[in-house]
């Protein structure tokens, strides 16, 4: 997403992001949000 943010932003720099999760699934690779990651 970084990559793609900045290459949108180096040809036009008024875009602005938006971030949607479309699917509802998460996933981690951080043991602490393991938990969290599975109850969605």
């Amino acid at each position: 997403m970084v990559e793609t943010i900045e290459a949108l932003e180096s040809v036009d720099p008024k875009v602005g992001p938006y971030f949607v999760d479309a699917t509802d699934l998460f996933d981690t690779d951080e043991p602490e949000f393991e938990d969290e990651a599975k109850a969605s």
